[in-house]
């Protein structure tokens, strides 16, 4: 995960208020790990953050969070529509999704098929056909090392 420095309710848990100990960094990296770890932060020019942003994907079409961070296809509508978004746990064990920015949320993934129709499929192990769900990418890949 990557540090956000500003804002987001929730976020990691508070450390013990009479805690001995704590970490003195400017570094966001090292900030990380420290709350990762439940430590205490200071910070010399009094950026310190608040939460942890962590990566996941999201289905565009459905709107689901997809576990698997590898997936090109959504596993519960099938589509090719997975985008990147950032998400903050929270206090609650919850995972909220920080809004997607403008150019990512406005654009069309695929336009494919909205000009010209598919060409049918064809047979053989050298037919490049295309790939439109996720079992189609596995078989490709399976003839491929063949």
């Amino acid at each position: 995960g990557q540090a956000v420095v500003m804002g987001g309710e929730g976020g990691p848990p508070p450390p013990a208020p009479d805690a001995d100990v704590c970490c003195m960094t400017t570094d966001f990296a090292m900030q990380n790990v420290a709350v990762r770890m439940g430590m205490r932060l200071l910070s010399t020019d009094g950026l310190v953050l608040r939460s942890v942003k962590q990566w996941a994907k999201q289905c565009t079409g459905c709107g689901r969070l997809a576990a698997d961070a590898g997936r090109d296809f959504c596993a519960h509508c099938g589509h090719e529509t997975l985008v990147r978004v950032a998400t903050v746990a929270g206090a609650d064990g919850g995972v909220r999704v920080l809004p997607m920015p403008d150019h990512v949320r406005g654009r069309v993934l695929s336009a494919r098929g909205t000009r010209y129709p598919l060409p049918q499929p064809k047979q053989g192990r050298n037919a490049d056909n295309a790939i439109l769900a996720e079992d189609q990418l596995k078989e490709a890949r399976y003839k491929h090392i063949r």
